[in-house]
């Protein structure tokens, strides 16, 4: 596929959700976005999510990955711009 997609994901205390999330994109990106970006924003989180984020990043094959930190916490807006700009 000649194209590709950037996707931003925010992130604030998700660890009970954000393994399954990431897998399934990651499984989607690999198989249809070769040259895909996936940028996760963990806005402070003070639960596992960025090791949950590092431990699935293992998975992108074949797709860039980020992840970056804002602390502290300034919310989903701000964290989805981080994640743009």
């Amino acid at each position: 596929m000649a194209s590709s997609i950037s996707i931003v994901i925010p992130a604030y205390n998700e660890a009970a959700r954000l393994g399954k999330s990431l897998r399934t994109v990651l499984d989607y990106l690999n198989a249809e976005w070769e040259g895909s970006e996936l940028i996760v924003v963990d806005d402070g989180s003070n639960d596992e999510t960025v090791k949950i984020a590092e431990q699935s990043f293992a998975h992108a094959n074949r797709v860039k990955t980020r992840l970056i930190h804002n602390q502290p916490n300034r919310g989903k807006g701000h964290a989805v711009r981080t994640g743009i700009l």
